[in-house]
């Protein structure tokens, strides 16, 4: 993995799979880097969103991983986790503004 990122540092494969291992390795920040970097640079796949999403919510980042459900939902309108994710996502958000 780190090969190939040498030679293409935007290999959509090779970064999907060191954010995850890097998630594995409690490095979610890292994790997240990696997720970013592919978003930045035009790799909107759903399951690359799905990261990004994933690692936000581990760190507490809640609005960034509402506009990750939101892209998911921009890409493909009739993905039903990302709705019902997202819809759970603000319901948790509203709880949490209540506290």
């Amino acid at each position: 993995m780190n090969k190939a990122l040498k030679i293409d540092p935007n290999h959509v494969n090779a970064l999907t799979s060191k954010a995850g291992l890097l998630f594995a390795r409690g490095k979610t920040h890292y994790a997240l880097e990696c997720i970013e970097k592919g978003i930045k640079n035009k790799f909107k796949k759903l399951n690359s969103l799905e990261h990004q999403r994933s690692y936000s919510s581990w760190l507490g980042r809640f609005k960034e991983a509402l506009i990750c459900w939101n892209k998911a939902l921009e890409i493909n309108p009739n993905y039903q986790k990302a709705m019902i994710n997202r819809n759970m996502l603000e319901k948790m958000m509203k709880v949490k503004s209540l506290d």
